[in-house]
């Protein structure tokens, strides 16, 4: 019984502990946060390399860095999978502080200042038939995505979000206020595939229905991050030229409903051009007059790898290879 109790006791100390330091840890990286928020910009590519340079010399996740970048470049050197690696961490901390910055003071309501926010003309009709789904991936500033598939830039009065909440709950807390916005709806990852095709489907019958004396409606976009490892259930594609498993969410919101999917990737722009983001908007499948092959969840998943590994074939240093692809 004392055995039991002093256990009990051990655990809430712990417990107590660990909250503690989320505190810390969530208060410290907000603390960061502001201070990057009040940088001028031309700080954030030196300031970057800075930090990004620290972190592969403290080696995190590094070895996962190296291993990913020598699967997926097998016929490049040794030393250019070295600077790859290097360039992917000072990258990474270069978006970050870009992301942290637009997303202070309210500068994400005029991303034009950033990138020339312009869309394929198929993409625009798509919308204006109804609702979207729109994939992304772990590549250059991802997270600011939600502000330039957005009003006013496009029709769309909400973009559905899909995140994965962390288990540190204050610092879970303060990143779903950072990735809100007053167009976006955050939905947890998990048990999400019934309310999105709810979402699709009646928003696609409100403009089907739509009458065509009255203005067209707002669409609306479902985003998703597919290019990570599935916590449950998968299919099996070829990203990179190797076998791996990635969650097959967009296709089967894809099957369900018949609603197109999109890639979009918002990449750090070359030294020297106007404006320090590029955006691209590919899509993945559409359903276009002649164009009736069947597909299956694997096949259009196969689709997405296919653009998202093209993508990395032209910025793979602007990659999230810190985390583990293949196993």
């Amino acid at each position: 019984m004392v055995v039991a109790l002093r256990a009990e006791l051990d655990v809430k100390a712990r417990r107590r502990w660990q909250l503690i330091s989320d505190h810390v840890v969530t208060l410290t990286l907000r603390s960061l946060a502001l201070a990057v928020g009040l940088l001028p910009p031309f700080m954030f590519v030196p300031l970057g390399r800075l930090f990004g340079r620290i972190g592969h010399a403290a080696g995190l996740r590094r070895n996962i860095v190296k291993a990913n970048i020598a699967l997926s470049f097998p016929t490049m050197s040794a030393v250019e999978q070295k600077r790859l690696v290097r360039e992917t961490y000072e990258n990474t901390c270069v978006s970050l502080l870009w992301f942290l910055h637009i997303r202070a003071f309210g500068r994400w309501q005029d991303m034009e200042r950033y990138v020339d926010v312009a869309f394929p003309r198929e993409y625009v009709a798509d919308l204006r038939n109804g609702p979207v789904i729109v994939t992304s991936a772990h590549l250059g500033c991802w997270e600011l995505l939600p502000c330039v598939h957005a009003p006013p830039n496009l029709l769309v009065d909400h973009v559905y979000e899909l995140y994965r909440p962390l288990h540190n709950l204050p610092l879970n807390k303060w990143l779903l206020t950072l990735r809100s916005y007053p167009h976006t709806r955050l939905l947890p990852d998990k048990q999400c595939l019934t309310a999105l095709t709810t979402i699709l489907t009646e928003k696609s019958q409100i403009l089907q229905n739509n009458n065509a004396d009255v203005a067209t409606p707002a669409s609306a976009i479902v985003a998703l991050v597919c290019d990570q490892r599935p916590s449950r259930s998968g299919v099996l594609v070829s990203f990179r030229n190797r076998p791996t498993i990635m969650a097959p969410g967009a296709a089967v919101l894809h099957l369900r409903t018949g609603r197109p999917v999109w890639c979009t990737a918002l990449v750090l722009a070359p030294a020297g051009h106007p404006k320090p983001f590029l955006l691209h908007t590919l899509p993945v499948i559409r359903h276009t007059p002649g164009n009736e092959e069947k597909h299956t969840a694997q096949t259009i998943m196969e689709l997405y790898a296919s653009t998202v590994s093209s993508l990395i074939e032209t910025y793979p240093s602007q990659y999230l290879w810190l985390h583990a692809l293949w196993k």
